[in-house]
């Protein structure tokens, strides 16, 4: 019986866990979502009609001046993910001179992860550096 009991309880406790972890996850991921979606002129637009909750009259008032900016900020967040991309890549190219191989390809990974990839992966054992053998730092 005290087996039983234990064994409930630790299932219990996994369960919970699991449903936990997966919450947190979705309420994350809709996070995201929404801050990505803002920086398009109709995600933009929804978010300030959720916000001002217009009647009819105001929407039809409001509507062109919100086609305005939604599109003028859609335009600025793809400048600035053009701006980041320049600088990340900037960043690389000095930082490369002073990494091995082994972090080289751990800055590629993450920033492909992120879908700002910094362009070819290094040939692997190739030096990027003066002639010296991967996995040696200067």
């Amino acid at each position: 019986m005290k087996t039983k009991s234990i064994i409930i309880l630790i299932v219990t406790l996994i369960i919970g866990f699991a449903i936990g972890f997966m919450t947190n996850s979705h309420l994350t991921q809709q996070r995201i979502q929404s801050f990505v979606k803002m920086g398009t002129s109709d995600g933009f637009k929804e978010k300030l009609y959720h916000v001002i909750k217009p009647d009819e009259l105001q929407r039809v008032e409001i509507d062109p001046i919100l086609e305005k900016y939604g599109g003028e900020i859609h335009e600025a967040v793809n400048i600035s993910r053009k701006k980041m991309k320049s600088i990340n890549e900037q960043m690389m190219q000095e930082l490369k001179p002073h990494l091995n191989d082994d972090q080289i390809e751990r800055m590629v990974k993450v920033q492909e992860r992120r879908g700002r990839g910094w362009g070819d992966r290094p040939p692997s054992g190739a030096d990027h550096n003066r002639g010296e053998k991967s996995g040696k730092r200067r």
